[in-house]
């Protein structure tokens, strides 16, 4: 896959783009705690998937086969006879449902039953692991390709935490937040925190660390900042110094 290179703000030095996205997502396995020691092939293919989406012009040779919908990904199958074809469309979609539950605005555009999380999620571990049992039937043997598409499918939530922490943090891709949302959030930064317990203003405290960190958006720093303050005073061994 061809890299390329790009200029780093802030001074003279230039750096490949494919380098940049194995950068990113090692440090964003670090920074979620989701490290792992027997899944660097996964690194290269998340990477090289992330690459892909660069200078992207030239299109996804199988992207005529990449739908939303159920019905379509089976239509497509049902005309394709050979496994490698098979394979081809099962691991495009589900490489479309892993970016699109974790990169591209997680389901901010989606409605109905068969387009929420839960249904992508499932649809992308369970093409993930017929991928890998096509790419191996096709082979005639076990390879390295269906051991990816199996971590893949086994892990799915794992790799959506880290690649969702790599939108925000190196791609600076914030969730867009509807009025009603930001309505909620700011009524909720102004009211004063009230906790049942000590255990209860930690909970809160990090279920809102846990939205700015998923967002970056300030409606969620700030609550943050209130509910810590807050949780300072209630608790002496709590500390915390805001964001």
């Amino acid at each position: 896959m061809k890299s390329y290179p790009y200029q780093i703000v802030g001074n003279d030095e230039r750096e490949e783009s494919l380098f940049f996205m194995l950068d990113a997502l090692l440090r964003s396995r670090i920074e979620t705690g989701e490290e792992t020691t027997d899944d660097e092939d996964v690194n290269i293919y998340l990477a090289n998937l992330l690459h892909s989406f660069v200078g992207c012009s030239a299109g996804d040779p199988n992207g005529e086969f990449v739908s939303r919908y159920e019905m379509d990904v089976v239509a497509a199958l049902e005309k394709q006879a050979s496994l490698g074809m098979q394979y081809h469309i099962y691991r495009s979609n589900a490489d479309f449902a892993l970016m699109k539950t974790s990169i591209f605005d997680p389901l901010g555009d989606m409605r109905g039953s068969e387009q929420s999380e839960e249904a992508l999620v499932s649809r992308g571990k369970t093409y993930y692991r017929y991928a890998s049992s096509c790419h191996e039937r096709f082979k005639h043997k076990r390879t390295g390709v269906a051991d990816v598409m199996a971590k893949l499918s086994d892990r799915f939530e794992m790799y959506m935490t880290i690649l969702m922490h790599l939108r925000v943090s190196y791609f600076n891709l914030l969730k867009r937040l509807s009025q009603g949302e930001v309505f909620h959030i700011q009524r909720k930064t102004q009211e004063s925190p009230e906790f049942e317990s000590i255990l209860d203003g930690r909970n809160q405290f990090l279920d809102a660390y846990s939205d700015w960190m998923r967002t970056g958006a300030d409606y969620y720093r700030q609550r943050v900042n209130s509910l810590g303050k807050a949780l300072v005073t209630l608790d002496p061994k709590f500390k915390f110094e805001g964001i």
